[in-house]
């Protein structure tokens, strides 16, 4: 599907862009069958990432460019990411983002 590998690209490609809110939407049963988003919602206060729980949503990483936009200005799916690669993420992206080691 075109769509979806154009979306999958988007993650290669660096962006100048700096987001200064993060909010991780998803359904409860998302946050219970994942390592990766169990020990990423463990550490939402250390990464500024807000939850926000929504039956039926998959995981999605919704960035803001201002603390009280209403509207994302970019939204990812995140099912498949790995721990390293949603830190790098918000490490690169999230303006107050605290630098995580493994």
């Amino acid at each position: 599907d075109e769509s979806l590998y154009n979306e999958c690209k988007l993650c290669c490609i660096k962006s100048n862009e700096i987001y200064h809110k993060a909010v991780l939407e998803l359904d409860r049963r998302f946050s219970k069958q994942s390592q990766t988003l169990i020990d990423i919602i463990k550490q939402k206060k250390s990464l500024n990432l807000d939850i926000k729980y929504r039956i039926g949503a998959p995981p999605y990483l919704h960035m803001y460019e201002n603390e009280d936009d209403e509207k994302p200005k970019e939204s990812r799916n995140v099912m498949s990411w790995d721990y390293d690669t949603f830190i790098d993420y918000l490490n690169t992206y999230l303006s107050n983002s605290v630098k995580l080691n493994d």
